[in-house]
């Protein structure tokens, strides 16, 4: 089992310091550093301690008393397990081990001598560090600033920490107390889980508790608004080990894929639980890798789970706790493109409880007579592409007086939208406040949602081109044309060559029918181009039908009625993931009734 450990810098000295405590059962584990850990480290705790025959071992290469045979190897439970840790730290270092168990009334020290004698300590032990590298001192010149090395030993610190709830935790540097972190579960959110995502956790969060053959997965994940430019907010430990394993960060970055955009990280605190069977911990030499038994069922399980707990809109919390359905959209009839005459139309008309006849719709909004643009300027899709109808109760005639804020029904977390500001931002009034929507933002999402699902059912509605147009294309997007043919088809293009460098698009997308369709060909067979050689795979598929719904969104000043902006505020509380745009971006925001009462100074 000699996997060579080897003592990096005064971080390594506290993973194996403070994995030994726990390992022993501290229930409080104080740490005093000096210098960033080069000059000393200190590291108490209440354990069992060790026994006055045992200190000798204790600095002995591979001597350990946390397995003695075969079975407690393949079923490790402790942090530590090859015996390695402490003679690596007492070869390049001044050590001193002091400790109490018990069943005894003196406490025993032993240094780098090796000869135990007696002192003074309560039950536990306590481990001093002093001078790192003094007699190596071609490693001592590697070592950073003392910032820089205290970053990187308060880092494994907090891995620690955040993982042992049920542990008391401090860590001071040249005396100054930095981390302090109480015992119990209550402290776990309002402390130590703060320190990960900081700000309002509850609106920035969502916490997941799954099991699915005896594995367990809980933990927070964070909403894609507070990802990071830097991978150092991501917490994942199997049996409360820390680990980095790169099957567990690609199944995590696949969950991510569809809210989170360029080259930032996603932040999250995960727990994975299984028998410790069925988990090999010695597979990397400081354990920060491991090797799953069963290495496709766990990816595709955190896959799934992070997966479905992203899909849910924020908006669902706000008011109730009910999630809408895991890929409601699927379940939609098939669509009989030949039969759709006219894609964008209102329902048979209504008669409202005034006697007025009002228009219903579906998912396409009404036209708004004082607005600019056609009525397909602002289509969500075709009537046949809808989930649910939008109810005359759901979108309300336009208020002739200011809604009372009390009648919001239950299954409206966005409320209603009462303006339209800037032809950019709808503002819209709830139970809680203020709910202001991007609408460009939220439309693409809906409509990339659906585009999604209806492409992996072969279900695109197409309308052909009055004219066909001929399009010049590229040396790249030429190739793309003749090795994706299939695909654009799936994707509701219909188009062949007229000439070595020309096509004739003659059929697109009918929700695309009032964009400029040789920008969009000309954008998705640049993608394509940039994707030769790879099958067409989510990874492949999705950004195109991303920039498909990004030129089918309503754009920046265009007028929208009150009905059309409900119409929006109640697809969104039913459109998976409908909180980002498909960049990443938020889609909404809000402010409470404190916080505009804070504005002016209310109650002050």
């Amino acid at each position: 089992m000699a996997a060579g450990e080897v003592i990096e810098r005064p971080a390594s000295i506290i993973k194996e310091l403070l994995e030994n405590s726990l390992d022993a059962g501290a229930t409080k584990i104080d740490v005093s550093v000096e210098q960033g850990g080069m000059k000393s480290i200190i590291v108490k705790d209440n354990g069992k301690g060790i026994g006055a025959d045992d200190l000798p071992l204790a600095l002995a290469s591979h001597a350990t008393s946390k397995i003695s045979n075969l079975y407690d190897l393949e079923h490790v439970q402790t942090m530590g397990f090859r015996g390695e840790a402490l003679a690596s730290i007492a070869a390049v270092s001044r050590i001193q081990v002091i400790s109490r168990t018990p069943d005894t009334d003196n406490a025993y020290q032993i240094t780098n001598e090796k000869t135990v004698t007696a002192a003074a300590h309560p039950v536990g032990t306590t481990i001093t560090v002093r001078d790192l590298f003094f007699n190596i001192p071609a490693r001592k010149r590697f070592l950073k600033t003392e910032k820089t090395e205290f970053a990187h030993l308060s880092d494994w610190f907090k891995r620690l920490a955040f993982a042992n709830p049920s542990v008391a935790f401090s860590l001071s540097h040249n005396g100054k107390t930095i981390y302090r972190f109480p015992i119990g579960a209550e402290n776990y959110e309002n402390v130590r889980h703060k320190e990960i995502f900081a700000g309002d956790t509850e609106e920035q969060t969502t916490f997941i508790d799954e099991t699915r053959q005896g594995i367990r997965l809980w933990g927070w994940v964070g909403s894609p608004n507070i990802a990071s430019t830097q991978a150092n907010k991501q917490f994942f430990y199997v049996n409360q080990r820390f680990i980095k394993d790169r099957l567990v960060v690609h199944a995590i970055k696949q969950a991510y894929a569809d809210v989170l955009y360029g080259k930032r990280h996603p932040v999250f605190l995960l727990h994975i639980e299984l028998p410790p069977e069925q988990v090999d911990v010695n597979a990397h030499p400081a354990k920060q890798e491991v090797r799953f038994h069963q290495g496709r069922l766990v990816h595709d399980f955190i896959y799934s789970a992070l997966h479905h707990a992203l899909a849910q809109p924020k908006s669902q919390t706000l008011i109730d706790d009910t999630p809408i359905a895991q890929s409601s959209y699927r379940s939609e009839p098939k669509i009989q493109p030949q039969n759709q005459e006219l894609p964008y139309r209102f329902s048979e008309n209504r008669t409202n409880t005034s006697g007025n006849s009002t228009p219903r719709f579906t998912d396409s909004y009404k036209h708004n007579a004082s607005g600019r643009g056609s009525l397909a300027e602002y289509q969500l899709l075709p009537q046949s592409y809808s989930t649910q109808p939008i109810t005359d109760k759901a979108i309300g005639a336009e208020p002739t007086e200011q809604t009372n804020n009390d009648s919001q029904p239950q299954s409206q977390p966005l409320g209603r939208a009462v303006a339209q500001i800037h032809g950019i931002y709808i503002l819209a009034e709830n139970r809680e406040g203020l709910v202001i929507v991007d609408m460009h933002a939220a439309h693409e999402r809906i409509v990339y949602e659906r585009m999604k699902h209806h492409f992996h059912d072969n279900n695109i509605i197409t309308q052909k081109l009055l004219v066909p147009l001929s399009v010049e294309l590229s040396v790249e997007q030429i190739e793309a044309v003749e090795n994706e043919g299939e695909l654009l088809k799936q994707l509701g293009f219909t188009l062949d060559f007229t000439s070595p460098t020309h096509i004739a698009l003659r059929e697109i997308p009918a929700i695309l029918s009032n964009r400029n369709a040789e920008q969009l060909i000309l954008s998705v067979l640049e993608q394509l181009a940039n994707y030769q050689g790879k099958n067409a795979s989510d990874e492949m598929v999705n950004p195109i039908i991303g920039t498909m719904a990004c030129h089918a969104a309503v754009r920046a000043n265009h007028k929208l009625s009150l009905s059309e902006m409900d119409a929006l505020l109640r697809d969104m509380e039913r459109t998976e993931r409908s909180d980002q745009c498909n960049h990443g971006r938020p889609t909404w925001t809000r402010l409470t009734i404190d916080q505009l009462d804070s504005l002016f100074l209310r109650g002050q």
